[in-house]
């Protein structure tokens, strides 16, 4: 698993080296985070949770299609 994948099973959970809670800081305060103007673009298959990296450059203009999950 990558640092940037939730567990989706408890066995998977148990695989982790590092906790879950090292990972994220809920009470700190952080001013760079980045706040997209749109929802998440996320893959439209629905066995399939994949979402666009926020720092993915998207035209929506040229409406180009980011594939996911080999759907092009």
């Amino acid at each position: 698993m990558t640092r940037n994948v939730w567990p989706r099973t408890k066995e998977e959970a148990r695989k982790c080296v590092i906790s879950l809670a090292t990972c994220i800081a809920p009470i700190c305060s952080n001013d760079e985070i980045l706040e997209l103007p749109y929802a998440p673009l996320q893959c439209e298959k629905k066995s399939c949770s994949a979402a666009a990296n926020p720092y993915t450059d998207v035209n929506f203009t040229k409406k180009i299609c980011i594939p996911f999950a080999a759907q092009f």
